[in-house]
């Protein structure tokens, strides 16, 4: 059970550090999406943009993450 806590807590935070490596936009809209389980109507309000603004740019921002992740040998 320690090995998997460490494990899990080894890749939180390789996921972080992935994360810090995107655009500020990117960043915000994941932590609040993915941490705080923002809707897309709260993302939408909180962030001041439509809908399908925050539909793309998630969709962006998880598309980025994947990049950098591969880039630098990450497998998430």
């Amino acid at each position: 059970m320690p090995e998997e806590e460490l494990s899990t807590k080894e890749k939180t935070k390789e996921i972080d550090d992935v994360i810090q490596l995107l655009p500020e936009q990117y960043r915000t809209i994941l932590f609040l999406r993915e941490h705080h389980e923002f809707s897309y109507e709260q993302l939408a309000q909180t962030l001041e943009m439509s809908v399908d603004q925050v539909k793309v740019t998630l969709y962006r921002a998880r598309q980025r993450f994947m990049q950098i992740s591969e880039r630098i040998g990450k497998d998430f």
